[in-house]
């Protein structure tokens, strides 16, 4: 189905769209996704996570044996599917050596147990990198995996089909253009242009994630997405770079590398050595060339604050218009800041305040925050938090701390359902001062890991926990 399945503006009256494609059932309005009332959304919800269930519980085979293990027969309430949520872990559960000897064919049988596509069509016996493999999903198998980066040592591999991709861009479209309490046509997206100071094909999933953000945010328009490098990004490179943190070995013919892996080193340490140059030229380029237009710009926290000293020490400031949505993330990544970076790069930039969105690898949804400083959860996003001693789900009812779960209802070619290691605080019952009426969190957003000594452990939610 698509975006013309339902006027623009208007909530269609066919409910199976609000899980076929949810930015049609709101008619592309952020206004109406988030002013839904508790009750008629759970009633959604709940239609739609008992749709997926039928559809997946005998199509991907570790849920199938998480379902027979679990003796759970239909879904009658949100609940019930707490027994069948995997462990974010689930989705980098391979033995680490399979990825470092770039033995793909084993790869490949276990990502098939996790999809429902047939992965088996393909030949990854015969891939020699990561590159290689992930290319041979899209093209054999029409599988695009979200790939993180493997700072902890393991890259997650999270399978996506090109349906899903599109529910993703144009949901995301709507939350990051569009503001509470305005029509959709206040969108920004007939003049924004977007800066991205990265590889215009990042690798995996993401190179379809950007060819749709083009399509939908900038109007189809390639000459408003400028991006630091041309080309495509080098999976095999983020995992080298990953493997080199962790090993604290400075010279790469220390570490025990493949002949393929080995090969692509010297990329690497031409790409690091000339990064820092490159960037602050790509970065005084965009400020020159699009000055006082309306930007999007996604970027890590020292990344902001260093663009913003340079051109605050040129006297550059207000350089774009003040709608820009400049969005920072990612954590520090060990650089110091000063506590008032936040302000240097609202001045630079020229916008009151720096936006903010939840996601995480493991989902589709991306969430908003709010002008009073809170998450607000969208609706094709089914919220729990866990005991994080006993894993049962805790009540829905007041202000509640625990570790953050849910059903993602973009998601029909893999199970929606994901145990995070985040330790998040929802508000349940009081709404939120903004005016929307979703489930939103408060406060910090954490690692349980960075209470618990860096160990994220966590009692099976299941008994087939090795399904």
């Amino acid at each position: 189905m698509t975006a013309t399945s339902n006027p623009e503006g208007s909530i269609s009256t066919d409910t199976s769209l609000f899980w076929e494609d949810p930015a049609a059932y709101f008619g592309e309005s952020y206004t109406n996704a988030h002013s839904v009332s508790r009750d008629e959304l759970q009633s959604l919800q709940l239609a739609g996570v008992q749709q997926r269930f039928n559809e997946l519980a005998d199509q991907i085979p570790f849920l199938e044996k998480l379902v027979a293990a679990e003796g759970v027969n239909s879904v009658d309430q949100l609940d019930d599917i707490v027994p069948l949520l995997f462990l974010h872990t689930t989705y980098k559960s391979y033995p680490a050596e399979l990825l470092r000897e770039n033995k793909f064919g084993k790869l490949n049988l276990w990502l098939n147990r996790l999809t429902a596509a047939d992965l088996h069509q393909l030949d990854a016996e015969s891939c020699e990198s990561i590159d290689d493999w992930i290319n041979g999903l899209r093209e054999e198998a029409g599988v695009m995996p979200w790939v993180s980066s493997g700072t902890s040592g393991t890259m997650t591999f999270f399978p996506h089909s090109a349906v899903e991709m599109d529910r993703f861009a144009r949901t995301y479209n709507m939350t990051l253009l569009q503001d509470f309490g305005k029509d959709p046509d206040s969108t920004l997206a007939a003049e924004v242009h977007e800066i991205w100071p990265f590889y215009r094909y990042p690798g995996g999933g993401m190179n379809l994630d950007f060819d749709l953000r083009i399509k939908y945010m900038l109007g189809g328009d390639e000459s408003r997405f400028h991006a630091l490098f041309p080309g495509t990004g080098s999976l095999d490179i983020r995992y080298l770079q990953a493997q080199q943190r962790l090993s604290k070995l400075e010279k790469w013919d220390e570490m025990d590398l493949s002949p393929a892996m080995a090969a692509r080193t010297k990329e690497m340490e031409e790409m690091e050595r000339e990064m820092p140059n490159q960037l602050s030229a790509f970065m005084a380029q965009c400020t020159e060339e699009l000055r006082g237009k309306s930007v999007v710009m996604l970027g890590t926290w020292p990344l902001m604050y260093h663009m913003a000293t340079q051109g605050l020490a040129a006297g550059q400031e207000s350089v774009f218009a003040s709608n820009s949505r400049i969005l920072a993330g990612g954590g520090r990544k060990g650089t110091v800041l000063p506590d008032n970076w936040r302000d240097d790069v609202c001045r630079f930039i020229g916008v009151e305040k720096l936006g903010g969105l939840y996601g995480m690898t493991e989902g589709l949804a991306r969430h908003m925050e709010c002008s009073h400083g809170n998450y607000h959860l969208c609706p094709w996003t089914i919220p729990f938090l866990l005991d994080p001693d006993t894993s049962k789900p805790m009540e829905k009812k007041g202000r509640v701390t625990g570790r953050f779960a849910f059903f993602d209802l973009l998601a029909d070619s893999h199970w929606g359902g994901v145990v995070t290691g985040d330790r998040v605080t929802i508000e349940w019952s009081e709404p939120c001062a903004c005016g929307q009426t979703s489930i939103y969190t408060v406060g910090e957003i954490s690692r349980f890991a960075d209470y618990r000594d860096g160990i994220d452990e966590f009692p099976p939610v299941a008994t087939a926990k090795s399904a």
